[in-house]
This record gives C-alpha cells, sequence and structure tokens, in this order.
C-alpha cells in the first residue's frame, strides 16, 4: 500500500492504520465486532466498506483512505458487525 500524503500528520495516520490492521486484537472487539471506538477509526471502516469520503485535508481522509487500501489488501471482513 503506498501512502500518496505530503501532509506528516496525515501520512502518519494513514501508516498507523494500514499497520494496526495487522494486528486483529486492535481492530476487532473479543465479540468479533470491528473497533470503532472513535471517529479516526469509524472513518477507517468508512472507507473499508466503500461508502461515500471524508472530507479532504482531514486527517480522518487518511484513515478513510487507509481502510480502502485496506479492504484491497484483505476484503474478508467488509460489513462485519459494528460495536455500540
Amino acid at each position: 500500500m503506498a501512502n500518496r500524503f505530503k501532509i506528516p500528520m496525515m501520512r502518519d495516520t494513514y501508516d498507523i492504520y494500514t499497520k494496526l490492521f495487522d494486528d486483529k486484537e486492535l481492530v476487532f472487539n473479543k465479540n468479533g465486532s470491528r473497533n470503532s471506538g472513535n471517529s479516526y477509526r469509524n472513518a477507517f471502516w468508512v472507507g473499508y466498506d466503500g461508502l461515500p469520503n471524508y472530507l479532504f485535508e482531514n486527517a480522518c481522509y487518511a484513515a478513510y483512505r487507509a481502510g480502502q487500501d485496506c479492504y484491497k489488501a484483505d476484503p474478508q471482513y467488509r460489513n462485519a458487525p459494528q460495536s455500540i
């Protein structure tokens, strides 16, 4: 997955979320639902599910793009249950 962001904060956010996706214990709750407890994680899952995007020039957009790229690499979790 290529990080296309030039702004350091967005580059870092993208890198963090693509790396986090490899650690399924951080990405999913113990009951198997998605961990979407903050706006960045929610943006990641919105991108993963291919839903409409977030505002550009916002760090959440970097998490959204990371979700899109993680889906391309590993699509098996699309539409997994969300945590409440």
